[in-house]
């Protein structure tokens, strides 16, 4: 220790001078070292939803229901078209076209690879809607929404009394039995005056007695969500 003092004592240098001079070189070298903070990797986009959607003509209610989940650009939206009808499906969109009596092979195809498949009017009938069902099961299809039309919002709760609706909680029932594989469904309301008007809002409505439906997630920008509700008395 005496050896090291005499020798600073003999450069003329005090040891509070060199505490000093460490500290000022401290400060000038955080003046000029930079740390950059490390990159953040991206955020993974979620994968987009495919939708399929019966639709008839430029005109039908399934058209602007499709239009809509295009617009919002989340999901893989295919046209669903029967014969004779003939629409020109925008570029962003998949058209499959299939035969008018809805044949078994041939529908179970055009919905392989739907996660979602909205039967718009004129397709879940009390004839077509079976066929429907089986072809969504056989494609591993796992949600399918009936489209009705005018019905008002405030009479949410009355909206299982429609005969369509009814018709499909029966075709759905068998596939929701313990330990098999289920669907879910939901409906589409357009609301009044009329499906084709845009200022209308497209409403999503699901029963808690079928458990909660996905159908929340289907482009909550373009259509106002209905939460679930439960039936009421008497109704299915």
């Amino acid at each position: 220790m005496r050896r090291l003092l005499s020798q600073r004592s003999r450069s003329g240098i005090k040891p509070q001078q060199h505490r000093r001079s460490d500290a000022a070189d401290l400060q000038r070298d955080s003046q000029t070292v930079r740390f950059e903070p490390e990159a953040i990797p991206p955020v993974p986009s979620l994968p987009r939803k495919n939708v399929g959607v019966f639709v008839a003509s430029t005109e039908h209610p399934g058209m602007r229901l499709a239009t809509a989940l295009l617009n919002d650009g989340s999901y893989n939206v295919t046209f669903i078209v029967p014969e004779p009808f003939d629409i020109p499906a925008p570029p962003a969109a998949r058209l499959v076209k299939i035969r008018a009596d809805l044949p078994r092979i041939q529908l179970t195809h055009a919905v392989v690879g739907q996660q979602t498949l909205i039967a718009a009017p004129g397709f879940a009938n009390r004839e077509n809607e079976q066929r429907v069902i089986d072809a969504a099961h056989a494609a591993g299809v796992k949600e399918i929404l009936v489209v009705e039309c005018g019905i008002e919002s405030s009479r949410v709760s009355h909206k299982c009394e429609s005969v369509q609706v009814r018709s499909m909680r029966t075709a759905v029932k068998h596939f929701q039995s313990p330990g098999f594989p289920g669907l879910n469904w939901g409906i589409v309301a357009f609301g009044l005056p009329s499906v084709l008007d845009p200022k209308v809002p497209i409403e999503i409505y699901s029963t808690r007695h079928c458990g909660c439906s996905s159908s929340t997630r289907i482009s909550p920008r373009h259509l106002r969500i209905l939460p679930p509700h439960p039936p009421q008395s008497g109704q299915l």
